[in-house]
């Protein structure tokens, strides 16, 4: 039987921080995470300010949908090894 994934929390933030274990923030090549996908995660992670977290803007719902794409390409990414939940409810987009 194999053992259960370990979970880390999805909490996009300032200065870089996606990925956190508990309190502490994850390097994404820790955790095996594909180059390409890296990179995507990092060119949308500058993109970062509180102010997009509401969608009241085109910019935010963009921004949103484009975290919560990467979002699931990172579950599917570290599904072996890892559960990736979300901070918020807002990342279930489309799951309802």
């Amino acid at each position: 039987m194999p053992e259960p994934a370990e979970t880390l929390e999805w909490w996009p933030d300032y200065e870089g921080a996606l990925i956190w274990r508990g309190a502490e923030r994850v390097p994404m090549s820790e955790l095996g995470v594909s180059v390409d996908l890296q990179g995507e995660l990092t060119t949308w992670l500058c993109e970062y300010d509180d102010d997009l977290l509401f969608g009241e803007t085109p910019e935010s719902a963009s921004w949103l949908a484009d975290g919560t794409r990467l979002l699931r390409a990172l579950q599917d990414e570290l599904r072996r090894s890892y559960t990736v939940e979300p901070s918020e409810d807002f990342w279930l987009a489309g799951d309802a």
